[in-house]
């Protein structure tokens, strides 16, 4: 379906606004997948979903946030698992226990020396305070996404987006402000300040963002910040695409590097460097810093945990190349990890969580323990309720006209009648790109970004650099994009459709006439009787072409992707399934 906004005499961030306003007054209810973490109950096997975020309390346990359950929940020494704040999606309860409150995804934690509790509260735009005792308020922000109030108090602020969050011994918190692009600081005395970022992300050029300049004052710098720490002496390490500190001073100084080449599959990123100097090294995709008593940095990026030293050098600790699934006990380098956060307790223990829905421990002499692990994540239930089935990595989902579900997960396409029954119409289980030309059941999927169903019930994937048709008796079909060696041209080249290299597409879409519209890296194309052409941009990743060529810049299509999935007012998380439904 497609709305004309001109006609609603709405634009587009009128939309966006009523659309998330609407999702804030939605409550959410398990569609496909497990239920809730029970407190008292052990922490182990508990569907805890998406920890975003670890911290140490200090006496052999933690505190872990669920973004996508909008919870923080603690974790006793004995394991036992406790719930701390946070209730359903919204905005309630300042004044009142935090365990009655709402929370908006939740995504940072920090823990001062009073054992109060920070949480960013991202979609509220809001730092929320849980004290000792259990009583929830806000202490920065106003609730509305924007930029406002440096030299005032935190309360009267706007923050946009917070995400990663650090205190210090004298109480000061310190903000990653992420889409105001600034690093933000509340003092003791409740004022907000910037102490880095000039409220403008960092520019590509080719494969890589340009390097901030050493030397200069943090405040000028173009930076996209997801997490922070701060060292005793006053130190502020940021991850931005790179590892960067700015000084008591303000003089930003540039940690680590990231270094890589756009394929057809999408930006490339090695890691290295292992054993020099930090600045030599290439750390991919760093979301998370954190500090020990010694000073040592430690950062969690695409599959590992790296150690800077305080002398620069550089190290990695958990993780790497050529890793295993691996079991407690074994060597933490030899353990796969895909880290979202780190921390470090007093003792030099790691405390590590996971986008895979585990929160794992690495000790000084490095040895993994799992602390949190879902093992009701798996593939299940075919054939029965899709709200008692198993799911793994839910991506992309689409609705037909009737109202049923079709989600990808498990390396399949499944599907969710308006009964509410779950059953698997495409896949084997085995990631791939084969079967073409026969049942979908019988077919290899591979990680499909994208999915869309046509009026007449054909569903199309967006299946990493191709675009696949399932039809309604069940066949499978490729019928954009090329796997390697059947690629005739260029990616920049128009013809055959099924034969020519898709740019890094990003989403797709089809017309009530069976077209399909293709929204590359740098383009748009669409797909007609078999040929495929370009409709929009020409190759150059820029915002203009107004009155000529028009060029199209990557970060436009992100700004459409979340529209439209705001649009839908479904949220997809892992391994559950949640829809939304108006409150009463």
């Amino acid at each position: 379906m497609r709305v004309c906004l001109k006609a609603l005499g709405l634009s587009w961030a009128a939309l966006f606004l009523a659309l998330m306003h609407g999702l804030a007054q939605s409550l959410i209810t398990t569609y496909v997948g497990p239920p809730l973490p029970v407190s008292g109950n052990p922490a182990l096997n508990q569907a805890i979903d998406y920890p975003s975020t670890v911290v140490p309390d200090g006496a052999g346990g933690m505190y872990v946030v669920s973004t996508n359950q909008n919870r923080v929940y603690a974790i006793s020494t004995d394991g036992t698992l406790r719930l701390v704040a946070g209730s359903s999606y919204g905005f309630s309860g300042d004044g009142g226990p935090a365990t009655n409150a709402r929370l908006a995804s939740p995504s940072g934690l920090a823990l001062d020396s009073s054992g109060n509790l920070y949480i960013t509260d991202s979609r509220n735009n809001r730092i929320r305070k849980v004290t000792a005792d259990g009583v929830i308020t806000t202490i920065a922000g106003t609730g509305i996404a924007g930029f406002s109030g440096d030299g005032g108090p935190a309360t009267s602020a706007q923050l946009s987006l917070p995400r990663g969050l650090a205190v210090d011994a004298a109480g000061n918190i310190y903000i990653a402000d992420a889409t105001n692009n600034r690093v933000r600081k509340v003092g003791a005395d409740g004022v907000i300040s910037t102490l880095a970022g000039n409220g403008t992300a960092p520019p590509v050029i080719g494969a890589n963002p340009v390097v901030p300049a050493n030397g200069v004052q943090a405040t000028s710098t173009a930076i996209s910040p997801t997490a922070v720490a701060v060292d005793a002496a006053g130190n502020l390490y940021i991850t931005s695409g790179f590892v960067l500190r700015v000084s008591p001073d303000g003089i930003l100084t540039t940690l680590t590097f990231v270094r890589g080449d756009y394929t057809r599959g999408g930006f490339i990123c090695s890691p290295n460097g292992d054993g020099g100097p930090s600045v030599s090294a290439s750390v991919c995709s760093p979301s998370g810093v954190a500090l020990d008593a010694a000073g040592n940095l430690y950062v969690a990026e695409s599959t590992r945990i790296r150690k800077i030293t305080t002398d620069g050098l550089i190290q990695t600790v958990a993780g790497g190349n050529g890793c295993m699934s691996g079991a407690d006990g074994m060597p933490a380098t030899s353990v796969c990890f895909m880290p979202t956060s780190v921390a470090v307790d007093t003792g030099g223990s790691l405390y590590v969580s996971e986008w895979t829905n585990r929160v794992r421990t690495v000790t000084p002499d490095g040895v993994i323990t799992t602390i949190l692990r879902n093992t009701i994540e798996g593939f299940a239930g075919d054939g029965g309720p899709a709200a008692s089935a198993q799911i793994a990595g839910p991506g992309p989902i689409a609705l037909d006209k009737a109202g049923n579900l079709y989600l990808d997960a498990n390396a399949r396409i499944r599907k969710v009648t308006t009964d509410g029954v779950i059953s698997t119409i495409a896949g084997t289980g085995v990631p791939g790109f084969t079967g073409d030309g026969g049942p979908a059941t019988s077919a290899a999927i591979g990680a499909p970004r994208d999915m869309v169903v046509d009026a007449s019930n054909n569903i199309y994937i967006l299946d990493l650099f191709i675009v696949r048709e399932i039809t309604t008796d069940g066949v499978i079909t490729t019928i954009a994009g090329c796997s390697s060696g059947v690629c005739i041209g260029s990616p920049d080249a128009d013809g055959i459709a099924a034969r020519t290299a898709l740019a890094t597409p990003q989403r797709i879409a089809v017309d009530s006439a069976g077209t399909l519209y293709i929204a590359e890296l740098d383009r748009v194309r669409k797909v007609t009787d078999g040929m495929i052409t370009t409709i929009l941009g020409n190759g150059a990743q820029a915002l203009g072409g107004n009155g000529g060529p028009p060029g199209l810049n990557h970060s436009d299509f992100r700004v459409l992707r979340w529209i439209r999935r705001a649009a839908f007012t479904l949220a997809v998380t892992t391994p559950r399934f949640a829809k939304s439904r108006p409150m009463v």
